[in-house]
């Protein structure tokens, strides 16, 4: 299935399921995902208000909007790993986009900013992890 383009009404369902998880688990910690699309992947930035997005995760799109491959961005090495079973939240992962989203909050978990905007909303697991 290599090469398989993600079609715009997949995208447009993708939106729909981001935009949801940002105004139900995002809106108080003045960040959000956005997603952004090549080729086959979606990558789900986070947007910190800063100049650049944070990578965090990457789903690679296998034919159906419930069959995503899952993987995270690795700090420690700065790429993205399908190896996420070590990770906290990766019991949530099932190929879905919300389920992505469930684990990507465990892993990096935000916090609380009280209305400024911040470098820091999320503690990556990944920097503090070594391999």
């Amino acid at each position: 299935m290599a090469g398989i383009k993600i079609p715009e009404q997949i995208k447009e369902s993708v939106e729909i399921i981001v935009n949801e998880f940002n105004e139900t688990k995002l809106v108080e910690f003045n960040c959000k995902f956005v997603a952004e699309y090549k080729g086959n992947f979606l990558y789900l930035l986070l947007d910190e208000g800063l100049p650049k997005l944070a990578p965090t995760l990457r789903m690679k799109f296998k034919g159906s909007m419930d069959n995503w491959e899952f993987a995270i961005f690795k700090w420690s090495n700065e790429t993205y790993t399908t190896d996420y079973f070590f990770i906290p939240g990766c019991k949530h992962v099932n190929g879905s986009i919300s389920s992505a989203l469930q684990a990507a909050i465990i892993a990096y978990p935000p916090r609380k900013n009280n209305g400024k905007k911040s470098g820091n909303i999320f503690i990556n697991f990944f920097k503090i992890t070594k391999n």
